[in-house]
């Protein structure tokens, strides 16, 4: 192989790696966001089936975000904090903090299914407040 060859073979790599991790990336934050939406949608649910006193579907959104707070931190991997993203770069410089605000969001879920499973209205009340508050102190550190 001569070295044009070579050098053009070499730069059409380059692309494609380049390529390729910005696109995993798009994926990344494509799914992350499509995650964070299915959880607004499941807190807004559980505030609308307190008023029925609907436990099991209550239990069944708590678990939704419960899940989504298990995986959340998977879905920050470093240089996925460019493009199409609302993400803080306090995430990246702050990793540990962003874990420990994410472990809040899944003991509140926790809580919640608990007090659901037990029919504690009162109790479930509080919790979806609870539950909400983590969400919110989470987004006005890492959220831009």
């Amino acid at each position: 192989m001569n070295l044009p060859t070579f050098l053009h073979k070499k730069f059409l790599l380059s692309i494609l790696v380049i390529f390729l991790g910005t696109s995993a990336h798009a994926d990344i934050i494509k799914e992350r966001k499509n995650a964070f939406r299915d959880n607004s949608i499941a807190l807004r649910a559980i505030t609308k089936s307190i008023r029925g006193k609907d436990f099991e579907s209550i239990i069944k959104n708590a678990r939704v975000i419960e899940n989504w707070s298990i995986i959340m931190s998977e879905y920050f991997p470093n240089g996925s904090g460019q493009g199409d993203t609302n993400a803080s770069k306090n995430i990246w410089l702050d990793f540990n903090s962003f874990k420990l605000k994410i472990s809040e969001n899944t003991a509140a879920a926790r809580a919640l299914i608990a007090a659901a499973e037990a029919e504690n209205i009162s109790d479930i009340k509080q919790l979806t407040n609870n539950l909400g508050s983590t969400c919110q102190s989470c987004h006005m550190k890492f959220k831009r």
